[in-house]
């Protein structure tokens, strides 16, 4: 039987990169989103087509 893949899907509000540790910010230390970041993929590019806040969360 193959193996399925692990997917963690970490959705926040307001939140830029340089808050969670993602863009170097030297106060934010977040190690295990930092390990998360290098071991899988991140999406620095998205955006969303309805962005007021009930239907940008849904």
């Amino acid at each position: 039987m193959a193996t399925q893949p692990n997917v963690i899907f970490i959705i926040c509000d307001d939140l830029n990169d340089s808050i969670a540790g993602m863009g170097g910010h030297e106060q934010a230390q977040t190690p295990n989103i930092t390990r998360l970041i290098e071991k899988g993929v991140r999406f620095t590019n998205a955006h969303c087509n309805a962005p007021i806040c009930g239907p940008s969360r849904a």
